[in-house]
């Protein structure tokens, strides 16, 4: 009995070793994720992938999904193609189809890249990012009628959770112009309605595609894609003081792009207000001296 119950003894210590070691491991697992996240979430992409590289967690998914987003960003495509496909042998997920159809789309290579992006669509055929990036993709090989298909799934979805309170997939509800939940769900939601115009207007729909960009401004002013858009579209209906509005307010927005100082130096040179004309010159000349010498010669 002496002996039996000394193994039992062992037996149970060993157990609750390995039990504690468990709540270590996963504990140290989870706190190492936050910590790789958190740098990817703060675009410190070097210091994410020295936390990935460490290789505590090899046997998730996850893991390489974030250390090839990391790769991704950093310009190693190589590795970044190894980590994701590696994250689909280990588990598919719709966020590795996903990051290696924007991976290939990097490339040029779009046929590859639409080839991921359906497979992650078989597995959620309403997931926002796939059906923006799909549509992303179909403008880039010119096949518009499929972008708007695509770009209005997330737009019927959009309107339909503000009409009934139903929520086809997580996307922050606008009261007063005001969102609630400010992140990249907002960019995705603008992007479609602007994508969605884009497609119309090269259609030549010109009256779709301004109601387009109208709604979406309505809900998202703070949204600089739209205004330049409308400003564009605008400035080839020749409506050149409306085109100027929007590139005024999306230059509030976008200060640091040179292509708008370009576009009003150019309207306000044309509305003989030389003032304006100059200041956007003179700021065109510290962002992109080539940009500011094509103004030049414009005028």
């Amino acid at each position: 009995m002496g002996l039996l119950s000394a193994i039992w003894n062992i037996i149970v210590l060993l157990w609750r070793f390995l039990l504690v070691a468990a709540i270590v491991i996963s504990i140290g697992m989870f706190i190492f994720n936050r910590c790789g996240y958190n740098r990817l979430e703060n675009e410190d992409y070097d210091s994410a992938l020295k936390v990935y590289n460490t290789g505590l967690m090899e046997h998730d998914e996850a893991y390489y999904v974030n250390k090839g987003l990391a790769n991704h960003e950093l310009g190693n495509f190589e590795q970044a193609l190894e980590d994701y496909n590696k994250s689909l042998e280990i588990h598919p997920t719709i966020e590795a189809y996903n990051n290696l159809g924007i991976l290939y789309s990097d490339f040029g290579d779009f046929e590859k890249a639409l080839e991921y992006y359906l497979k992650g669509l078989q597995m959620d055929k309403k997931d926002p990012e796939i059906n923006h990036n799909l549509g992303n993709l179909y403008i880039k090989t010119e096949k518009f009628q499929k972008a708007i298909e695509h770009y209005m799934i997330i737009i019927d979805a959009y309107e339909s959770q503000n009409s009934s309170g139903d929520l086809p997939f997580s996307i922050p509800n606008v009261t007063n112009n005001e969102k609630k939940n400010p992140d990249l769900d907002d960019e995705i939601v603008a992007n479609a309605y602007t994508g969605c115009a884009v497609s119309y207007e090269i259609l030549e729909n010109i009256s779709e595609a301004k109601r387009l960009l109208d709604k979406i401004i309505s809900i998202y002013p703070n949204q600089s894609l739209p205004y330049w858009q409308r400003g564009s579209l605008y400035l080839d209906q020749y409506e050149l003081r409306s085109a100027t509005n929007d590139f005024e307010k999306y230059l509030e927005l976008r200060p640091e792009d040179p292509d708008v100082y370009y576009m009003l130096g150019l309207l306000y040179k044309h509305e003989d207000n030389s003032l304006k004309a100059q200041e956007m010159l003179a700021k065109l000349k510290q962002l992109d001296t080539n940009l500011a010498n094509r103004l030049i010669q414009e005028w």
